[in-house]
């Protein structure tokens, strides 16, 4: 009787997860759309640059040299229209409800300047143009039906499209987590990671060439989930060659992928014998034919851009920004000097530090966040089974495998940052947003440590967790970008209703309705966590 019950709540919960997860997503993406006007035009990283070289391409203007690129002046006096404390549109520099100019007097991007070339040059042209060309398009569009209209609804176009670009990240750490082979629990939580992260709402709403990576990452986490458990076709290997290959058209930290896939297929290999998701046995020689199809296609397919910079710059990405030349030898700090200053900066830039990282989330917060993390992450690498993964041994190592990309893609940040700071002497590219590419990896991997810690009860912990993080966020960004420095949170949000590039009663309606998907979503996932005794990780 006790297995007939136990199998009809399974049967409960699996029925379940549908709308949970739609919920889910349906919250990331009112999130990711509040954000869009939660940070005032222009505001995230190197956004106006990046609407340029997007307009640029889509004018039918090719894709410039690396030193070639002239940004528009239209795009770029957004910067000095709506930053606080430079507004050129408020009397006062300050975003003020009171300053804020009606919506049909706001200029547009002739009034701002048009395609006169802005005096200086732009670094984005440095990387590789995927993202710029795939989107042309969708720019050509947007001049076509808005580009006369004031410019914040260019840029806010703009933030939508990138938006789309990653709506999709908690299906896909979803998906990633059960074909990995995890339980239902650990899966739905790791559809929740993504919540905790303010800084990737900050990012996926704005123009940014990081989403394409993101996006490409997270498709090929997915891809590889399989593989680690010994998905040794030739249709899958061509599809991580080619999904990795169009990431190195994308942004360089592509590169961590290579060594990611290579671990990957030599953790498949290492296990013969063992059941495949298909029920099948691992073979080592076909995983690593496999393996040598898959690194051979990323190769064909991503490496002509970086060979024709060798060949053409000398050097795999020439840049217009080392403008020092090296200092002496005994002036340059020794790697666990620079860790020191390395670790602290790139966590918080993971977690939230909104803007021109003028906007930070609360540090108490960033250190227990980072906390959890690890922790979790250790937990899920402890003896034990996991789901479907196989014994303890075989379940770390290919959780491991899967979660490799994680250092590598840190490392490979820390080793540029450290090596753009001997030439320049500054401490620049420190970015925590490079990590996004191996977000679904991590998720995973906190999904199962959640789970392991806090049994059915992980889910609703994450989005307990993700609120107070994205609260926290939401309160740092009014304070450091609307109204004056020292405004209450209610002048604040007034200030940022009344620059809203959407009408005011949007803009309200939509705060509204992702209150009400956040509770939707709490509904739902503390349904499912109580519908459920047994748990299998």
């Amino acid at each position: 009787m006790a297995v007939g019950k136990e199998g009809g709540r399974s049967r409960d919960r699996e029925r379940r997860i549908p709308a949970t997860l739609a919920a889910v997503t349906g919250l990331f993406a009112a999130l990711l759309v509040s954000w869009s006007v939660l940070t005032p035009i222009g505001i995230g990283p190197d956004a106006p640059g990046h609407v340029s070289l997007l307009r640029h391409v889509a004018d039918g203007r090719g894709y410039p040299e690396y030193d070639e690129f002239r940004p528009d002046t239209g795009d770029v006096s957004v910067v000095f229209a709506y930053r606080p404390g430079v507004s050129s549109l408020s009397g006062s520099r300050w975003l003020t409800s009171s300053a804020a100019p009606r919506r049909s007097d706001r200029p547009t991007y002739e009034q701002l300047g048009g395609r006169e070339p802005w005096p200086y040059h732009n670094q984005l042209a440095q990387h590789p143009p995927l993202y710029y060309v795939a989107l042309a398009p969708v720019g050509a569009l947007i001049d076509q039906t808005i580009g006369d209209q004031p410019i914040e609804r260019t840029f806010l176009a703009w933030g939508w499209t990138n938006a789309a670009l990653v709506v999709a990240l908690p299906l896909l750490a979803f998906t990633a987590a059960r074909r990995l082979g995890v339980g239902p629990d650990a899966a739905l939580t790791a559809a929740l990671f993504p919540l905790a992260v303010p800084q990737l709402f900050h990012i996926g709403a704005s123009p940014n060439n990081d989403n394409l990576l993101v996006l490409l990452g997270a498709v090929l986490a997915v891809l590889l989930a399989g593989v680690v458990r010994g998905d040794d076709r030739t249709r899958t290997a061509l599809a991580v060659g080619v999904v990795a290959g169009l990431a190195l058209w994308t942004k360089a930290p592509a590169f961590a992928f290579l060594p990611w896939i290579g671990v990957v297929y030599a953790v498949a290999a290492l296990r013969p014998g063992t059941a495949t998701a298909s029920g099948g046995e691992v073979r080592p020689a076909r995983v690593v034919r496999a393996g040598t199809i898959a690194l051979g296609t990323t190769l064909g397919v991503g490496s002509f851009w970086w060979a024709r910079n060798l060949v053409r710059h000398g050097e795999l990405m020439p840049t217009i920004l080392d403008w020092r030349s090296a200092g002496p030898a005994d002036l340059w700090p020794p790697p666990f000097a620079y860790i020191r200053r390395f670790v602290p900066t790139f966590t918080h830039r993971f977690w939230g530090n909104m803007g021109s990282y003028e906007a930070p989330l609360s540090p108490v917060l960033v250190v227990t966040a980072t906390v959890v993390v690890i922790v979790t992450v250790l937990v899920a690498l402890a003896p034990g089974r996991v789901g479907r993964l196989g014994r303890s041994r075989v379940a770390r190592l290919r959780l491991l495998g899967f979660a490799s990309v994680v250092p590598l893609l840190a490392v490979a940040v820390f080793l540029s940052a450290y090596g753009y700071y001997l030439h320049n002497e500054v401490a620049a590219q420190i970015q925590g947003r490079y990590l996004f590419a191996a977000l679904v990896p991590l998720a995973v991997v906190v999904g199962v440590g959640s789970t392991r810690l806090a049994g059915r009860w992980a889910a609703p912990s994450m989005l307990a967790g993700a609120s107070v993080l994205q609260l926290d966020a939401t309160r740092a960004a009014l304070v450091a970008f609307w109204a004056e420095p020292d405004a209450s949170l209610v002048k604040s949000a007034r200030g940022m209703v009344a620059w809203s590039p959407l009408p005011e009663p949007v803009t309200v309606g939509l705060a509204l309705a992702t209150l009400a998907a956040a509770v939707v979503t709490a509904v739902l996932v503390v349904r499912f966590a109580r519908a459920g005794e047994v748990l299998r990780v």
